[in-house]
Order: structure tokens, then C-alpha cells, then sequence
């Protein structure tokens, strides 16, 4: 699983608690399993024994999408405050796909493409 940003990676989730050091080091496995495959499922980019280790992970009531992310705002603000000038991008672009004719190459809302 190691990677060329493991490291990079690891420090983003330092100081994770989800009541377990087992489940620390899973969401490491799962972030790590992700960044050579970014644009894909879970199921598509591990193999099944990892993908039901993590929905195990993510069936945990000790874990929750604030308890994954808090170490990365963390880390985030370690880098912000060490900083003269932060600038932050938005996009705040609105699109919709609803059209009464459709789009060619596109699925409706009940469909993925």
C-alpha cells in the first residue's frame, strides 16, 4: 500500500481517535489505499477482504465524519496560522443537468453514467 505521499498522508491523520488504535491505523490503510485511484469507488479500488474491513470501519458508531476529518482540519491549521498570507479558492458555480430535451451522453437523475 505505501505510496510516494504515505508520508504526507500519515500526517494528516495524526491524533485520529476512534476509541481503538485499530481503527487509527484503518482509516491510514483506507487513505492510503486512495490516492493512486482517487476518481473511483471503494469497491473498484481495493480488493474485497479490504473493502469489508472498510465498511466495517465506517459501520463503527466510534466513527463519524467528524472524527475522520478533525485531524486533517487540524493539520490544517498548523499550516494556515504558520502562514503570512493564506488565500483559499471557491467555486461556487451552481450546475444543473435538467433540461426538458436531455443531453446527449448523460443519464437522468434515477441513472449514473
Amino acid at each position: 500500500m505505501a505510496n510516494d505521499k504515505s508520508g504526507d498522508i500519515e500526517d494528516e491523520f495524526t491524533g485520529a481517535d476512534f476509541g481503538d488504535s485499530r481503527r487509527a491505523q484503518r482509516v491510514l490503510q483506507l487513505a492510503n489505499s486512495m490516492p493512486n485511484k482517487p476518481d473511483v469507488r471503494f469497491p473498484v479500488a481495493m480488493p474485497p477482504s479490504e473493502l469489508e474491513a472498510a465498511y466495517r470501519f465506517f459501520g463503527s458508531s466510534a466513527v463519524s465524519s467528524d472524527a475522520i476529518i478533525a485531524p486533517h482540519v487540524r493539520q490544517t491549521l498548523k499550516r494556515v496560522t504558520s502562514q503570512d498570507v493564506t488565500l483559499v479558492a471557491h467555486d461556487s458555480s451552481v450546475i444543473s443537468f435538467k433540461t426538458e430535451a436531455g443531453r446527449d451522453g448523460l443519464v437522468g437523475e434515477a441513472g449514473l453514467k
